[in-house]
């Protein structure tokens, strides 16, 4: 089965069932697709985020001897993955190998049998003994060879002797045996335990059979398989993650279902527990599906009729233009225009068009000392409240501005322009209006309160 590229949905090939990878063809791609859907649908946003990358330190597990069902000899492959607010998935961790101890190996021999005629009440009858090892928590090996013995009649009494039973135990890590004894061609019973110090035992027919205990069946092997697995669950290295996934294997393929637990992002840093290998049906995803927001969006280069381009610190970065494109120039708080190919301004192709500083709105007078205005020449100027002055009518060195509309109305509070040469910056202020803007290229010498310096001037 292949895997598509971006979202790594299953792609079934010319005879492949849809049941292969649990289905995943027909399960958890249906939800990745809708996901994937709903991003682009409803919360489709330009914010030029990351999605959230892939784990890159390695998963850290451990083991508890007890209290668990963890099957002995099993080598568990762990790791992690990382899961956003938008149920985006990450790849997985590298991996951690956690081994189980070895089972206990069953006995090594048989236990050896002697009959005796000197006392017992054993029935006539062929008994076959077999022990298995036992590791002190519940676990027992298979059963062991087996040992006939035959108790032959014409004789009143007759017992079995075993020796030999703790043969092997120590060297096995057994913590005991368990002696099991058959009758005829039945089934294996218990008839006594021992410890690795008990070597011996009498059957004289006086003990009596558990009959409901009986040895593993076939080769199953118990032992050791009470230990529990630990997970030591990461710190998130981002705030956007809202799960941590822990996976398990033990064969290595983490497909057709590996889920081992899920947990909130806050539980980075503690150890999760384990008892037994209960995993669910999800699968860590083949390839990243933390997708992150769409890139910002550029209003310079992928806006078409937006005019109003990002801000340049000065004049000479404005760069090259389109026919209406406006920037603000920082340093100046000028606004400059792209009104036709080239013009006489700072850089090819752009037009001052006004400065953004300003006081009270009102009627505005501009003193121009040094500067030549035409009668043929109109200018026009975006100042408090969007006002805009239409024309001009050069008188001396003073230029008179009309104000139409709401702007008239704001006459009573009029505001004053100065522009001037460097070596007029300590002319004598005006007293016509109560306050006014100079444009010159050093700080003039009787500006008084309220009035407004604007570094640029002839």
């Amino acid at each position: 089965m292949k895997k598509s590229l971006f979202a790594g949905l299953s792609v079934l090939e010319p005879g492949e069932p849809i049941s292969d990878e649990n289905g995943a063809f027909a399960g958890v791609d249906r939800e990745s697709i809708d996901r994937l859907l709903e991003l682009g649908a409803k919360t489709h946003r330009h914010t030029g985020t990351n999605g959230v990358a892939a784990p890159s330190a390695t998963a850290s597990g451990g083991l508890i001897a007890s209290g668990g069902s963890v099957p002995a000899s099993t080598t568990i492959s762990i790791g992690y993955t990382f899961e956003d607010g938008a149920r985006g998935e990450t790849t997985i961790s590298p991996l951690a190998a956690i081994s189980t101890p070895g089972a206990v190996e069953a006995p090594p021999s048989a236990p050896i049998a002697k009959v005796s005629t000197a006392s017992g009440n054993l029935l006539v009858n062929t008994y076959y003994y077999a022990l298995t090892f036992t590791d002190g928590g519940g676990g027992e090996t298979p059963l062991g060879a087996a040992v006939a013995a035959q108790r032959q009649p014409g004789f009143p009494s007759s017992q079995v002797e075993l020796s030999g039973l703790n043969n092997g135990l120590v060297a096995a890590g057994a913590a005991g045996w368990r002696l099991y004894r058959a009758v005829g061609g039945g089934a294996y019973n218990l008839l006594a335990t021992g410890g690795p110090s008990e070597a011996t035992f009498i059957d004289d027919g006086t003990h009596s059979l558990d009959c409901s205990t009986h040895p593993p069946a076939g080769s199953e092997n118990t032992t050791q398989g009470v230990s529990q697995l630990t997970v030591t669950l990461p710190n998130v290295p981002d705030p956007s993650i809202a799960f941590i996934n822990v996976y398990a294997s033990i064969t290595g393929d983490f497909s057709g279902g590996s889920l081992l637990g899920r947990f909130p992002s806050s539980s980075g840093g503690r150890v999760a527990v384990f008892k037994s290998l209960e995993l669910g049906t999800t699968s860590p995803p083949p390839v990243n599906r933390s997708i992150g927001g769409a890139h910002q969006i550029d209003p310079d280069t992928e806006l078409l009729e937006w005019h109003w381009k990002r801000p340049v610190v000065a004049s000479g970065a404005l760069g090259s233009g389109t026919l209406g494109d406006v920037r603000l120039v920082e340093s100046t708080g000028s606004f400059y225009g792209v009104l036709a190919s080239g013009g006489a301004s700072a850089a090819p192709g752009w037009t001052k068009l006004a400065s953004a500083g300003g006081g009270a709105g009102g009627s505005i007078a501009v003193i121009a000392s040094g500067l030549t205005v035409s009668p043929a020449e109109e200018l026009e100027l975006i100042g408090s409240g969007g006002i805009a002055i239409k024309h001009t009518e050069p008188k001396a060195k003073k230029s008179a501005i009309t104000l139409e509309g709401d702007a008239a109305q704001l006459a009573n509070e009029g505001m004053g322009v100065l522009v001037l040469k460097t070596s007029e910056k300590g002319i004598t202020r005006p007293t016509k209006f109560k306050q006014y803007t100079w444009y010159c290229k050093e700080k003039p010498t009787n500006m008084r309160e309220f009035d407004i310096w604007i570094e640029e001037g002839p």
